[in-house]
């Protein structure tokens, strides 16, 4: 799943002042499978609500999530089948 991730590569955007539920709606737009099938992420618990500002110019899926995380004070694990967003 990390290689999969890490081969999308997410054009340039710029998100300010959103709720985590929502930049993860924006990048499961973006970020789709060659398939056009859309990476399963998931946003456990009050992690969906904290805010973040995200700036990325053609930086993989992973990577761009890494960041997403990073700057809402949040941590992710990638499992088999989805991304896992949690506190």
């Amino acid at each position: 799943m990390k290689q999969k991730l890490e081969s999308i590569i997410v054009p340039g955007f710029n998100i300010e002042s959103a709720k985590v539920k929502i930049a993860v709606r924006f990048l499961r737009k973006l970020g789709k499978y060659p398939d056009g099938s859309e990476v399963n992420i998931i946003v456990k618990g009050n992690a969906a609500n904290k805010i973040v500002n995200l700036s990325v110019a053609k930086k993989s899926l992973y990577e761009t999530i890494s960041i997403l995380c990073k700057n809402a004070g949040l941590k992710f694990n990638v499992e088999k089948d989805a991304v896992v967003i949690i506190e």
